[in-house]
C-alpha cells in the first residue's frame, strides 16, 4: 500500500477504547509474583475494570455514508485507570494499528468499487 501524506479525513477518524473480559487469570501471567496477581484480582473484584482486561481499540471513519472500522487488541492488560492505560505507549501503538486496519478496509472497499478513490485520497498513513 502506498504512503499518503497530509490529511483532511484523517482528523475525522474516531478512536474508541473498550475493556473486554480477559479469559486468562492474572496468575497465569504473573505466576512468579503471586502478590502482584493477588493485587490485580483484588482491584478487579473491587470494580476496577482496568485492573485486568483485553484492550480493544477501534478506529472508525464514515465515508460517503459508509462506516469503516479497524481494530487492534491487546490482552493481559493491567492498569490503574483508563487515563493510566492511555498514557502508556501501547495505546498510541494500538491506535496506529487500528488505523492501519481501517485503511486496509477502505482499500478493499475501493477495490470493490464501494468507495470513490477520491474520498480515499484524503487519508494519511503514518
Amino acid at each position: 500500500m502506498k504512503e499518503i501524506k497530509g490529511s483532511r479525513l484523517d482528523s475525522k477518524i474516531v478512536y474508541t477504547l473498550e475493556c473486554l473480559e480477559e479469559d486468562i487469570s492474572p496468575e497465569d501471567c504473573f505466576g512468579d509474583d503471586q502478590e502482584q496477581a493477588d493485587y490485580i484480582i483484588s482491584e478487579y473484584n473491587a470494580g476496577n475494570t482496568y485492573a485486568w482486561f483485553i484492550a480493544k481499540v477501534t478506529a472508525k471513519l464514515e465515508i460517503d455514508g459508509q462506516v469503516f472500522k479497524g481494530v487492534d487488541y491487546l490482552g493481559g492488560c493491567s492498569y490503574k485507570s483508563e487515563e493510566d492505560f492511555k498514557a502508556d505507549p501501547y495505546y498510541q501503538s494500538m491506535m496506529k494499528e487500528a488505523r492501519v486496519s481501517l485503511l486496509a478496509e477502505i482499500d478493499l472497499a475501493v477495490k470493490r468499487g464501494q468507495v470513490a478513490e477520491v474520498a480515499k485520497a484524503g487519508l494519511v498513513r503514518k
